[in-house]
């Protein structure tokens, strides 16, 4: 993205003395995930926006785009893994799939991740911004009833807090074992194969 940069929605816009400064300050912001530089100008613009799904609206000579990466090193470009750093999040989107909860799974630990955990709204609202041009109308995500029938938990037992159920079709239905995200982006739960396809979104969870 060479000569152009974005201002609507700046977090901030200053003039650094260098790339590396203006970087420095990006790094110290959590919210900021990307930034424009201009080394004629010396112009710094922090965004929160990663770009990845806008495109930017102004044009000039001498700016030039610059992406944060994850420090962590566990979120690699290989895989189509991409980072958003203000939720710590590493994920991949990938094409839709007769529903098969083991067989997405699978795939997911095949490029070295799992089914993506929705643990917050902070996470629902992001999954809801980066699928919302998708035609596909369910997304698989992690959760399961079969391994305590009176809690819901991740796949590794952890119990689930946040939840964003469609209460409006009586969800969750009871004891279907899986959850998918479905109308207006609320839960359903359901059984763990479908004639239904659903989006399989994988993430790579940090190693404490």
């Amino acid at each position: 993205m060479d000569d152009q940069y974005h201002l609507e929605g700046a977090i901030d816009q200053f003039t650094s003395k260098s790339v590396i400064r203006c970087l420095s300050d990006c790094s110290s912001r959590l919210q900021c995930m990307s930034f424009f530089y201009n080394k004629d100008t010396m112009d710094c613009i922090l965004h929160s926006d990663s770009f990845i799904y806008t495109v930017p609206t102004e044009q000039g000579d001498g700016w030039r785009f610059y992406l944060t990466e994850d420090v962590s090193g566990r979120c690699p470009s290989s895989n189509e893994f991409k980072y958003y750093r203000a939720l710590d999040l590493c994920y991949s989107i990938h094409a839709p799939v007769q529903i098969d909860f083991t067989a997405i799974k699978t795939f997911c630990a095949n490029i070295g991740g799992e089914l993506i955990r929705i643990s917050s709204e902070q996470i629902q609202q992001y999954i809801q911004k980066v699928t919302a041009a998708d035609p596909t109308e369910r997304i698989c995500i992690q959760g399961t009833d079969t391994i305590n029938p009176t809690n819901w938990t991740f796949d590794d037992g952890t119990p689930m807090t946040y939840f964003n159920w469609d209460t409006d079709a009586d969800e969750p239905s009871g004891n279907r074992g899986r959850l998918e995200i479905f109308t207006n982006y609320k839960w359903h739960d359901l059984p763990s194969t479908s004639s239904n396809q659903c989006l399989r979104i994988c993430e790579r969870m940090r190693i404490i």
